[in-house]
């Protein structure tokens, strides 16, 4: 039980800092980024958008993969996605950020 209970407290952990960390750093992103103050907004609305609309198809994709596959596969690409968007380019940070979305909106499910 308490392997259970340090293993979601990990996760947990693992969940909000991708996206809680942009709001403080917004000014620093809008520069180094070259972007207009309403591509931060878009950047800091995308994985709310993915929570909306991934959240619901999760028990969809948790019946195929079972819970420790998908919640496995949620925190690699969590992983990817997060090293995805220090890539330069704005491809690489709009993308990473929607599929972070994603990823932590499976997990966060979970």
């Amino acid at each position: 039980m308490g392997l259970l209970i340090a293993g979601i407290a990990l996760v947990s952990l693992n969940l909000r800092p991708a996206i809680a960390a942009v709001g403080p750093i917004a000014g620093d992103i809008r520069g180094g980024a070259e972007l207009s103050s309403a591509a931060v907004g878009l950047l800091t609305t995308l994985p709310l958008v993915a929570f909306g609309l991934v959240s619901v198809m999760t028990p969809l994709l948790t019946r195929r993969l079972g819970i420790g596959r998908t919640l496995l596969g949620a925190l690699v690409v969590l992983a990817i996605a997060t090293a995805t968007r220090a890539i330069p380019g704005h491809a690489f940070l709009f993308g990473g950020t929607a599929v972070l979305g994603v990823a932590i909106a499976l997990a966060h499910v979970l």
